[in-house]
């Protein structure tokens, strides 16, 4: 028969740890947080720390970033309390409210997930290493990063396409890759990212990738939402660089005489960089720019048979990079170094990250050959405006003319209508433009022309003389419709030499 007191202080204990039991096993179960089991080592816990920081990096979970910013700091909590002795006893018997008291309400983290990142694995000092230390930066002074925990947002937040070598310094041919790698880098760089992680000191990293045997170089498309791939080539520039440059995404318009115009009136805000070039694609360097530029440049690539582009732009040289700074008067910037990455982002960079000036109104201007032909304007090339040539037959228009031609420009602002006034003494060919039985040269005052569709309406002169009647033919232009009748080629703008015959 067992003594009465004996049963008392057995029920006693059993209601002590039942009492106990809501401090203990209420609030969060940081072993199952990390994953681990409650006898597990330190090195242990600071593995499983570091693999679940990779797993729930908000820049890994892009469709809920607030989600895992939240779980990380729940595993952040837990590793800081079970990485320290005093903590790690005091919740093995009280839980995580005991933990709270004896912080009296620290261990919490907010804000900003980067920093409370670096303060795991930079700010706070804390020792992720083995006992032996780590080894050295074998990519010290070179273009490849040295991947570890601290720096690892830069390639989980990448737009570039990334190539990442994992190694372990006693792999075969290892000094030979390593210089290799550190070649190829420098020949890509501005190009392709280059990154490196030393499977030996970051074995989680390693890991997080699925690289179990090295060497192995690893290909990390632009986008983070994209999966890696082993590139399975050669350790060569070339076969490398083709390797990548054909999975570039490319933010360059090709130009030529038909969409110029569609191109440089595309986003009027930014500045427009265009390339002439004698390759038959679009250079990798000129891609990667127009990624690093994405909405702040618009950029264009104008091939060598493009000539009465390059004519335009007075071209003689390829490549020619230019940015164009004043699109009425066909003035532009010319990039004049050598074709290098950082030279060309420190003439971009005065572009892109202010906006074109705002243009001065130009309400009436002399349509001439430069006008037409470098600009666009009403030509074949131009498939936004609506021209309105009117034709006097002297230098400058009388001010009652000019006068009324404004008054045409301000009505009709808001509808790309462009107004022009052309001197027919001085462009006789303009009627060369139409054939003799399409217009009455004596009783045209001027012409509506739709230079894309090389299609035109005359103004008589009593059109011209009755305001009402040509706002009519105009309302109905602006509507779509209208009595249009066909050019032969386009304008024909050709000055007249002195030995010309009158027409």
């Amino acid at each position: 028969m067992i003594p009465k007191f004996h049963l008392k202080n057995q029920f006693m204990t059993l209601l002590i740890i039942f009492l106990l039991l809501p401090n203990i096993f209420c609030g969060e179960d940081y072993y199952k947080l990390l994953g681990v089991k409650r006898s597990a080592s330190k090195s242990e816990i600071r593995r499983a720390f570091k693999k679940l920081s990779l797993k729930y990096h908000p820049d890994k979970n892009k469709d809920n970033p607030e989600k895992a910013k939240a779980k990380f700091i729940k595993i952040a909590n837990a590793y800081e309390v079970l990485n320290d002795d005093k903590l790690r006893k005091i919740y093995d018997e009280q839980g995580e409210e005991g933990v709270k008291q004896h912080q009296q309400g620290g261990g919490q983290h907010g804000g900003n997930f980067q920093d409370i990142f670096n303060f795991f694995f930079r700010g706070a000092g804390m020792n992720f290493q083995t006992q032996e230390g780590p080894e050295k930066n074998f990519f010290e002074n070179s273009d490849v990063l040295t991947l570890k925990m601290e720096n690892i947002s830069k390639l989980l937040s990448r737009r570039k396409i990334w190539f990442v070598y994992f190694f372990k310094s006693k792999d075969e041919n290892f000094d030979n890759n390593v210089n290799k790698i550190k070649e190829i880098a420098n020949q890509c760089y501005g190009i392709f990212n280059f990154g490196a992680v030393n499977c030996k000191d970051d074995e989680e990293i390693c890991e997080e990738y699925s690289v179990y045997s090295t060497p192995k170089l690893l290909y990390f498309p632009e986008s983070a939402n994209e999966g890696e791939e082993e590139y399975k080539g050669s350790i060569e520039f070339q076969p490398i660089f083709k390797y990548g440059a054909r999975l570039m995404q490319n933010f360059v318009r090709i130009i030529n005489k038909d969409n110029y115009n569609d191109f440089t009136s595309s986003h009027p805000e930014r500045y427009h960089v265009l390339l002439f070039t004698s390759k038959k694609s679009t250079p990798p360097l000129f891609k990667s720019l127009s990624k690093d530029y994405l909405n702040h440049l618009s950029f264009g690539e104008i091939r060598q048979t493009e000539t009465e582009l390059i004519k335009n732009f007075n071209v003689n040289k390829f490549p020619t990079l230019l940015v164009i700074t004043d699109l009425e008067n066909n003035e532009y910037d010319l990039f004049k170094d050598e074709i290098k990455y950082d030279a060309i982002k420190k003439f971009l960079i005065k572009y892109a990250y202010k906006k074109m000036p705002e243009k001065k109104e130009v309400k009436v201007r002399e349509l001439n050959k430069n006008t037409y032909e470098k600009l666009g304007m009403c030509s074949s090339n131009d498939n936004k405006n609506i021209c309105l040539i009117f034709f006097i037959n002297k230098e400058k228009p009388e001010n009652d003319e000019f006068n009324l031609f404004e008054d045409f420009s301000k009505k009709y602002k808001d509808d790309n209508v462009k107004v022009f006034y052309l001197n027919t003494n001085k462009y006789k060919s303009i009627f060369q433009s139409f054939g003799t039985d399409n217009i009455n040269f004596e009783n045209t005052k001027g012409l509506i022309v739709k230079g894309k569709r090389k299609k035109y309406i005359a103004i008589s002169k009593e059109i011209y003389q009755n305001i009402k009647d040509f706002n009519n033919i105009m309302d109905n232009v602006l509507s779509g419709g209208g009595d249009f009748k066909q050019m032969k080629k386009g304008l024909i703008l050709e000055e007249n030499s002195e030995k010309s015959n009158d027409l």
